[in-house]
């Protein structure tokens, strides 16, 4: 029986077709966050989806509101991308999730880190879970020793996090 329900806000973040509708339909156990969201170009817009869900984790029961953040890192325009991010914050959440592709780094990943450290500060990363995803294959702990050898931002990612 479950003792407890507390309700947590977690907000999924990371660039296009990276694997955040997938975590998000995942932490649900069930498809709400439709996967060609991500496929299609938006521009600058930014498709903010959030839903709700009860998980039961060691006798305690959470509600969940998980916020999809489509889109919000397709602009490379800082002030936009800030504005946007800032945004999110409304739902106050609880924790975020960087959704990072471990086997296709880019730009991108940097881009997104540097942001969230520009808007927020370092101190984000201490709510943050980093999420690697990597098709149907599971990352294994060579490939994560190899990520954190090659890239200098994911060894920070991985120490701040």
């Amino acid at each position: 029986m479950s003792e407890v329900v507390n309700q947590r806000v977690i907000v999924l973040l990371g660039q296009e077709g990276k694997g955040k509708s997938a975590t998000g339909n995942t932490l649900h156990g069930r498809e709400v966050y439709e996967f060609n969201k991500a496929m299609r170009k938006t521009g600058s817009k930014s498709d903010i989806v959030h839903a709700s869900c009860s998980r039961t984790i060691s006798n305690h029961e959470y509600e969940l509101e998980i916020v999809d953040t489509s889109g919000l890192f397709q602009s490379r325009n800082v002030a936009e991308t800030a504005l946007k991010l800032i945004q999110v914050t409304d739902f106050k959440p609880h924790m975020f999730v960087l959704v990072l592709r471990s086997d296709y780094f880019m730009d991108d990943e940097q881009y997104t880190a540097d942001i969230l450290k520009i808007v927020f500060g370092k101190h984000i990363f201490e709510r943050t879970m980093l999420v690697l995803t990597h098709g149907d294959n599971v990352v294994h702990d060579q490939h994560l020793d190899s990520l954190q050898n090659t890239f200098d931002f994911v060894r920070e990612l991985f120490e701040l996090c």
